[in-house]
């Protein structure tokens, strides 16, 4: 197994000595996206949405783009789901693409450090982030007595929809994996899971919610989307 993610974990926060875990608990973690309006002051990761498995939202419909007619913008949220309250969440490693139909900008990360590649959140560039292991362990279950539902920020883009389009989580191109690492120190790959643990969001496309049970999401509007914000 390659230790890339676990060399940057221990490699580039101060976290003191200890050894890798062998045992591996976030065999069911995911790493997926979020949609949303636009956050409204303030930090933008202070302002990250609460969301477990049956809230995320991974598809948006809105007339202009939807009929190619003008832009659209909003909010795109990475994360990680269903991971261990056990052994917690503290890295990740991944990669992005999308079409010619979307425009990402702005990158907020909400961990405390990560190392995207060249051009990045261009399509098929990739990241590695982090959490502290030892002030900052994601371990928090978003469903109160229910296992394996922690869900961690990754962070934000802001995003403009010119167009139908897909956007996809992939592993990472210099790797060729996507992977997630407890606090603990062990990592564990997602690629290649069967249903895949790599999710989805679609604009005027379904998209795939791999959080809870890996199954294709409901259809959403933005109209109704925007009505939980207030719009």
């Amino acid at each position: 197994m390659k230790r890339a993610l676990v060399a940057v974990l221990f490699g580039c926060l101060t976290v003191g000595t200890g050894s890798l875990a062998m045992a591996f608990d976030n065999d069911q973690a995911a790493i997926t996206v979020h949609l949303s309006p636009i956050p409204q002051g303030g930090k933008v990761c202070d302002n990250a949405p609460t969301v477990d498995s049956k809230t995320i939202v991974s598809r948006l419909d809105a007339p202009n783009f939807c009929n190619d007619a003008g832009q659209t913008e909003f909010s795109v949220w990475l994360l990680i789901c269903n991971g261990s309250d056990s052994t917690g969440i503290a890295g990740a490693e991944f990669g992005i693409e999308y079409g010619p139909g979307l425009l990402l900008s702005t990158w907020s990360r909400c961990v405390d450090q990560d190392f995207p590649e060249n051009n990045w959140p261009d399509s098929g560039t990739g990241n590695t982030v982090v959490w502290s292991l030892v002030t900052n362990c994601q371990n928090t279950n978003s469903e109160p007595f229910v296992p394996k539902t922690v869900v961690a920020i990754i962070g934000h883009l802001r995003a403009f929809v010119y167009g139908p389009e897909i956007l996809q989580i992939t592993p990472k191109p210099n790797s060729g994996d996507a992977k997630v690492a407890d606090c603990d120190g062990a990592e564990e790959s997602i690629f290649g899971q069967v249903p895949s643990h790599l999710g989805a969001a679609g604009f005027c496309y379904d998209g795939y919610n791999p959080c809870g049970l890996p199954t294709p999401v409901e259809n959403k509007t933005w109209g109704a989307i925007k009505s939980g914000f207030g719009g």
